[in-house]
């Protein structure tokens, strides 16, 4: 019953200053509305890949490949020979190494927001990657089967409504929270008694009645029925 009588509390509280919380909401989705409009969106990225063919490999040594790829040697010369301005870092995260099945074909994709510059890291990461594993592993007879091409098809970009929808929804979940936690936190500032049952609580005696608030409805309705009677 306590449980009852605090959510009819709760919701007298939200109803009494609904206008409050309207008013925050409002803002809210306003503003990620508006923030949603100047951001600028991610630049799209775009994926090449090359494949090659190790013909006298042992499958057992195809976990050992991506290991060589990505070592330093590898990646720091594919930075001289394009003369790129990353880190070897920032290359390593750029780079995807796939095999499947335990296949012999091995593929090297490169993502990056530049179409011409990904293919061209492609193809210098896989002719220096077939010549590591000649130097490292003594395995010569490599075949590039797939030279990679520049992509006129981003592989992700993103979309400008999804985005406006998604800022939109969640500005109007936070001003709604916030708004009601507004709300409440300024309910619990006031310390005036405002029910029969904080009365009882307090004065330990039954409440035996009430003078209801006066408004001009009310004065305007008792004057009518004065009238009336006399």
């Amino acid at each position: 019953m306590q449980k009852e009588i605090n959510l009819k509390v709760l919701f007298s509280v939200i109803k009494k200053r609904l206008w409050l919380i309207l008013i925050i909401t409002a803002i809210a989705t306003t503003a990620s509305g508006y923030y949603s409009s100047i951001s600028k969106d991610p630049p799209p990225v775009y994926q090449s890949s090359t494949s090659i063919l190790l013909n006298t490999i042992d499958k057992d040594a195809l976990s050992t490949l991506e290991v060589i790829l990505r070592d330093p040697a590898v990646l720091d010369k594919v930075v001289g020979e394009l003369g790129l301005n990353k880190s070897l870092d920032e290359l390593n995260k750029q780079i995807n190494f796939a095999n499947e099945g335990g296949s012999k074909i091995v593929n090297i994709m490169v993502a990056d927001t530049n179409p011409e510059l990904a293919a061209q890291i492609a193809n210098s990461t896989a002719n220096i990657f077939t010549k590591q594993m000649g130097s490292i592993l003594g395995i010569y007879d490599t075949k590039i089967l797939s030279e990679a091409q520049v992509s006129s098809t981003p592989s992700s970009v993103g979309s400008e409504s999804t985005s406006l929808l998604k800022y939109l929804v969640i500005g109007f979940g936070a001003g709604l929270v916030l708004s009601i936690g507004i709300v409440l936190f300024l309910d619990s500032l006031d310390e005036t008694v405002q029910s029969e049952r904080e009365i009882e609580q307090l004065l330990e005696f039954p409440v035996l009645g009430y003078v209801s608030k006066m408004n001009g409805k009310n004065t305007k309705s008792k004057n009518k029925k004065r009238v009336v009677q006399t």
